[in-house]
């Protein structure tokens, strides 16, 4: 046996003495099982578990003896669920927490029958009356409670649908559509996709809507371009050739066409010659100036 082996379980069957000693039967008998995990032949640890497991089922057979008058009179009572837990609490497995087991999962079955029966109930009412949004949100509370249940499921999808047809023939869409109010319509359309993504009719409606918005946007581009050109031109013609780069730039950014490259085009080289005249009348003036300087103080100037 390796020697580390060895030390484990000699350290192991000291645990198990001392634990023993003290009547901690559980820790015993787990500490035992440790032990014969690694050296399953090890007759003294075998031994000791023999033993700890004798203590404790004396333990539970006392634990049953001094608690079961207890579990008889709450079973009697039909307080099932509170006579498994005692016997889960308690460690006791026995006829009589087998049939309270038995009996709370026949109750429980019962109240989920009642509670669906009632939410079908409810849910048609809310058909009836056209109440999709809250005949969806009854079949989703359903649905948590009996996540396979099939019909459940069916309906749900059949009132998603619903739904969202009403609200395609809502006021609130019409209204939208009359009012050209696009993106707040694309919106609108957006609520409902996530609710259900694959209805094709509101997806052709999404569809449309984009369009809209799309060729509503190339109306306004080319208004602002038109306004846009007749601006750059202006600043050109009053020389302001800076001005009219930044102009012929925003043009740039919502069309790749040919006047808006030509006014920058001409704005850049005018600018650059407006530029370069000024820097030649600046460098002009300054040696004037430096002329004028000399002639009236010849003395303050040094000779290189």
């Amino acid at each position: 046996m390796d020697k580390e082996i060895k030390e484990f379980v000699k350290r192991g069957l000291e645990t198990v003495e001392k634990l023993l000693k003290a009547e901690n039967y559980l820790d015993t008998a787990k500490a035992c099982q440790e032990i014969l995990q690694v050296d399953p032949g090890n007759r003294r640890a075998r031994k000791m578990l023999e033993k700890a497991q004798s203590f404790i089922n004396q333990e539970k057979d006392k634990l049953l003896k001094k608690n079961l008058p207890s579990l008889k009179q709450l079973y009697k009572e039909g307080k099932y669920a509170e006579a498994v837990e005692m016997g889960e609490k308690l460690h006791i497995t026995n006829a009589i927490t087998a049939k309270a087991q038995k009996k709370l999962l026949k109750k429980q079955q019962n109240e989920l029958k009642a509670y669906l029966k009632k939410g079908f109930k409810t849910h048609k009412k809310l058909g009836r009356e056209k109440k999709w949004l809250e005949a969806i949100e009854i079949l989703k509370e359903m649905l948590q409670v009996s996540p396979r249940n099939e019909e459940i499921k069916s309906l749900l999808k059949r009132d998603k649908i619903k739904y969202i047809d009403q609200q395609l023939h809502s006021d609130v869409r019409d209204q939208l559509i009359e009012s050209k109010e696009y993106e707040k319509l694309y919106k609108f359309y957006q609520k409902l996709y996530f609710l259900f993504p694959q209805h094709k009719k509101l997806l052709s409606e999404i569809k449309n809507a984009e369009k809209l918005i799309l060729r509503r946007r190339r109306t306004e581009n080319k208004a602002f371009i038109i306004e846009s050109v007749k601006k750059a031109k202006e600043l050109f013609a009053k020389g302001d050739f800076e001005a009219a780069i930044q102009v012929a730039k925003e043009i740039l950014k919502l069309t790749d066409g040919e006047q808006g490259m030509k006014l920058y085009k001409k704005s850049a080289v005018a600018n650059e010659r407006d530029t370069e005249k000024k820097l030649s009348t600046k460098l002009t003036d300054a040696v004037a100036k430096l002329h004028e300087e000399f002639k009236a103080n010849p003395k303050g100037f040094v000779k290189v």
